[in-house]
């Protein structure tokens, strides 16, 4: 990129209705409705700074310039 502008990933999200029985019992079961963000300054043991996103069954991954 190089710009200087953040890039912005957008992922469509459907929270669980806690509301609905059915999906309250969901709710600490499995990893829908989890969310794990992780911030690494030393990415690599060389200083290389990425952040990690774990929600649900995804991954994501990018490195910081």
């Amino acid at each position: 990129m190089g710009d200087g502008r953040p890039r912005i990933n957008v992922v469509p999200y459907m929270p669980l209705n806690t509301g609905n029985p059915i999906q309250a019992t969901q709710l600490g079961t499995n990893a829908r409705g989890c969310v794990l963000f992780q911030y690494d300054p030393n990415s690599d043991g060389k200083g290389k700074k990425a952040w990690r996103l774990f929600m649900e069954g995804r991954v994501m991954y990018k490195d910081i310039p």
